[in-house]
């Protein structure tokens, strides 16, 4: 195992007894160093019974840090932080999330770590603000850094136009979501919600409610009028959208569309169902943020506290309507896409947001009986994805046929309550790791040695978290510790889910009907009853 040494005079000195390669640049290379994160790491590593798992852990939870974060900023009185996913010099809106999410429990014990962290969303915040349909973006002009070239830029026609700040504007919804959910895990764990008062995170925020509720629209009901469109010459499907760049005919039916997948390939059908649930508990999050901070910032100001919360019921309540399907082997399943007119599509992609990444979003509970058929069929053949040879996994539409992603393995360990389960994934990921010290996109099916995109920040620090959780939550199976004498709860309980309240409109509903009954009595009833004390006034009427 490494030993560490993380004074910053010296190099990191390193003592490693493990198979698996010992990748991480010299302590004075790194682009980012965290005492919080060494610590972290070290404590986790010495306890490990596998010493390869433990060497691959440190690997891959450094690795965004180490070698990914390019260029940090405060000029504009808030941090800004430009982060990018590897080989690809550009800022992924999802990416960036899902590379430094895990480190915000720690953010708390690191001033540093914490201002890189809200410098990523206020970078997040700056691009979408200007160009809320994109997913990339380029360094900005004041890093110096380099621009990398853009292969699509004479041929791409979008509507909006894109500002030059865009690598692509391919709308996937989940971006935005993403975005939501780093803002959520860095206000959780630090109380810090400075960020409201930057006037580029509340334009940001605006802009994402607002086209969620855009993006519900239908096809037809949009027809003339879109608020998005994307057309690419391609000899490949799933680099542009169908009917003039509108994507696949949808009906409003509460679900937001996203016309690219987490993938970013289009999307067959526009209701990608992982994406609308991210979205909606991404929804409840913000609704959190709202009734625990500061009644006077500026995004208070907006007044949208009740409306994020329909909003999110709606998507939820849409996606137990229209996306919850009967097949003929698991029972009742989720679908991956739907479009509203009873079509849907049956397979899963291991880009997060997933099916199986449900629990871990805090859509359902691990153990619920309808995510348990879900994961049941996206792990056999009935998933499109589901490659069986040397080894078995889920790939994706975006490598094609026989490349497993190891992002979809580590998220089978984050998702699971079954040890041999877990540890088989783990496994597999370790020979996944043993020819570079890191995961890469994804490997062959037959030969974990053929890999594409070495370099993926996002699938590194994912089996980070999943290490970090598993030493918080089943430390038996990372160290020689006996398990625990009953049954563990899932690994992830569901957001604890409340539909909006009806109290205050039932009580102006009854309030309604109490003064409409007192007008009655007064105008009609009482003056009758005076007449009928008085039968001269009503000529022959007498009572009986």
């Amino acid at each position: 195992m490494p030993i560490l040494n993380n004074s910053t005079a010296n190099d990191t000195a390193i003592v490693n007894f493990s198979k698996i390669p010992y990748s991480r640049p010299w302590f004075r290379h790194r682009k980012f160093k965290s005492q919080a994160i060494e610590q972290a790491i070290i404590e986790v590593s010495k306890k490990m019974k596998d010493k390869d798992l433990a060497t691959l852990f440190e690997n891959c939870w450094s690795n965004s840090l180490d070698d990914y974060v390019l260029w940090q900023d405060d000029s504009k009185g808030y941090p800004r932080t430009f982060i990018v996913p590897g080989k690809f010099e550009v800022l992924y809106i999802r990416d960036s999330t899902n590379q430094v999410v895990s480190y915000a429990p720690l953010a708390k014990d690191d001033p540093e770590l914490a201002k890189m962290i809200l410098g990523v969303i206020n970078m997040q915040a700056e691009y979408l603000a200007k160009d809320i349909y994109s997913n990339s973006f380029f360094p900005p002009p004041s890093s110096n850094l380099p621009r990398p070239n853009d292969p699509w830029e004479e041929n791409d026609k979008s509507y909006p136009k894109p500002s030059s700040a865009v690598w692509q504007e391919k709308f996937a919804a989940d971006n935005l979501a993403a975005f939501l959910k780093l803002t959520y895990h860095y206000w959780k764990n630090t109380n810090d919600s400075s960020f409201m008062q930057n006037e580029h995170w509340v334009n940001a925020t605006q802009l994402a409610i607002n086209v969620f509720s855009e993006q519900m629209r239908g096809t037809m009901e949009e027809f003339g009028n879109e608020a998005y469109l994307f057309t690419r010459p391609s000899r490949n499907s799933s680099e542009t959208l169908l009917l003039g760049g509108r994507g696949s005919i949808a009906k409003r039916t509460g679900l937001v569309k996203s016309h690219f997948r987490p993938s970013d390939d289009a999307s067959f059908y526009p209701f990608v169902i992982p994406t609308n649930a991210m979205i909606s508990i991404e929804l409840l999050h913000l609704k959190e943020i709202l009734d625990n901070t500061d009644p006077e910032t500026l995004f208070h100001t907006l007044d949208l506290s009740s409306h994020i919360l329909n909003l999110s019921h709606e998507i939820r309540t849409a996606i137990y309507k229209y996306a919850v399907v009967k097949h003929a082997t698991f029972g009742e399943v989720f679908a991956y896409e739907v479009n509203g007119f009873g079509s849907f599509n049956l397979m899963d992609d291991p880009n997060v947001p997933s099916l199986i990444s449900l629990p871990y979003l805090g859509f359902i509970k691990a153990d619920d009986p309808l995510y348990k058929s879900t994961r049941a069929l996206i792990m056999s053949r009935w998933n499109p994805y589901w490659f069986e040879g040397e080894f078995t996994g889920v790939g994706s539409l975006h490598t094609g046929l026989g490349y497993i992603w190891p992002l979809g393995l580590t998220m089978n360990v984050m998702t699971s309550d079954n040890d041999t389960e877990i540890l088989e994934n783990l496994e597999l990921l370790k020979n996944v790791g043993a020819h570079t010290g890191y995961l890469s996109q994804a490997f062959w099916y037959h030969d974990t040695e053929k890999q594409l995109r070495s370099e993926f920040g996002a699938a590194n620090s994912l089996f980070g978290e999943a290490i970090f959780r598993l030493a918080r939550d089943r430390p038996h199976v990372l160290f020689d510790v006996p398990p625990p004498p009953s049954p563990l709860p899932p690994p992830y309980d569901s957001h604890p889910y409340k539909p909006p309240s009806s109290g205050k409109l039932i009580t102006l509903i009854l309030i309604g009907i109490t003064i409409f009954f007192c007008v009655v009595y007064y105008f009609f009833a009482h003056p009758f009853r005076r007449a009928l004390r008085n039968p001269i006034k009503f000529g022959n009427y007498r009572p009986l």
